[in-house]
């Protein structure tokens, strides 16, 4: 088969029987979503794996069922905090969208779409947002809770300028990383349980995808 004219982004590695495709999304663009295209129509994987969890899938698909939630089973569940944490990323999400005028996430949405297409493997790769949110929430004392929050709801309701090196940030990593990493200058406890902790994760989940050849 032949690789040439693979984009650029994209990096081959060997394991035994199995070759690894992984695309590089250089960009928050819809040159991202080309790239993951051209890979697709180049290799012809058996699984394709995209950097969302379940949750995460449902809620870049489905996008309203929140308003269908019985809000008093979340608050009896103890998850309260983490669907107000998931609902303000959302409304970044949507803010930064507006302002890179290409919506974060497009290039995965375009991997799921192309799975279904093809009828390759759609593998979920990313640890749970919740098993996520809960580690670092977890992590926190009351005060750095307190300082999370109001960082995260001041960059929806204030009206400022999106910050410009996040904004270049969501251009090279996953949103979920890119956004909560911007604080990770006052949150340093943070950074192993929401980006190396889930480095690890999704690397294991992509070896054992099936197939011989996996974007």
């Amino acid at each position: 088969m032949d690789f040439e004219n693979l984009p650029e982004s994209v990096t081959v590695i060997e394991e035994g029987e199995k070759k690894f495709f992984l695309v590089g999304t250089a960009h928050v663009s819809l040159e991202s979503v080309e790239d993951v295209r051209r890979t697709v129509e180049i290799v012809n994987p058996d699984s394709i794996c995209v950097e969302l969890c379940p949750a995460r899938h449902q809620a870049m698909t489905r996008r309203d069922d929140w308003k269908r939630m019985d809000i008093y089973k979340v608050i009896k569940e103890g998850k309260a905090v983490f669907l107000m944490v998931q609902l303000v990323l959302q409304a970044f999400y949507r803010k930064i969208g507006d302002k890179l005028g290409v919506q974060p996430g497009a290039e995965m949405m375009e991997g799921v779409r192309l799975a279904q297409e093809t009828g390759a493997t759609l593998v979920l790769a990313d640890r749970d947002v919740q098993v996520t949110l809960k580690r670092v929430w977890g992590y926190l004392g009351f005060w750095k809770k307190f300082q999370l929050l109001s960082q995260l709801l001041a960059s929806i309701f204030v009206d400022d300028e999106v910050d410009k090196a996040l904004i270049e940030d969501l251009k090279k990593k996953d949103q979920l990383v890119a956004i909560m990493g911007s604080f990770a200058e006052n949150f340093p406890q943070i950074k192993e349980r929401l980006i190396d902790e889930r480095d690890i994760y999704l690397a294991q989940k992509i070896r054992k995808a099936p197939g011989t050849n996996i974007v």
